[in-house]
C-alpha cells in the first residue's frame, strides 16, 4: 500500500482493470483524482512529486478503461437502435401458426400422434 490509503504501489495492469465492474473502474478514478488533489496541496518534496507522478499515471490507466467502457456503451446503445429500426417496418413477430413451429424437425406435428419410441 501507499502512504495515502487504498491506492496500491503498483499500477494496475490492463487485464485487472478490464475484469473489474464499472462501478468499481468510475470509483477507482474518482479515489485517484482525489489522491492526486490531496497531494498537491502538501509541501512538494522530492518523494511527494514521484508520488503525484506514479498516481497521475495510474489515473491515466484508469481513465482509459473508463472511456472505452464508455464509447463501447454507446455504440452498443446505437447498433441495437439501428437493429430494432431495421426490424420496426417487419412488424412485430407474434405467434406463428401451428404449421410453422416445427417445420424441418424430427418431430414435427406429423409425428405427434404416433406412439413414442420408447416405453417405461
Amino acid at each position: 500500500m501507499s502512504k495515502i490509503g487504498e491506492v496500491r504501489e503498483n499500477p494496475f495492469g490492463v487485464e485487472e482493470l478490464q475484469d473489474m465492474n464499472d462501478d468499481r473502474v468510475l470509483g477507482l478514478r474518482g479515489h485517484i483524482q482525489n489522491n492526486i488533489n490531496i497531494l498537491r496541496h502538501k509541501d512538494q518534496t522530492k518523494e511527494l512529486r514521484v508520488e503525484i507522478r506514479r498516481l497521475e499515471i495510474e489515473l491515466c490507466y484508469v481513465h482509459r478503461e473508463a472511456e472505452v467502457r464508455q464509447k463501447r456503451k454507446m455504440l452498443h446503445e446505437e447498433y441495437v437502435g439501428r437493429r430494432s429500426a431495421a426490424r420496426g417496418h417487419r412488424g412485430p413477430r407474434g405467434p406463428r401458426g401451428p404449421h410453422d413451429n416445427n417445420r424441418g424437425h424430427r418431430n414435427n406435428s406429423n409425428t405427434r400422434d404416433k406412439e413414442p419410441r420408447f416405453r417405461n
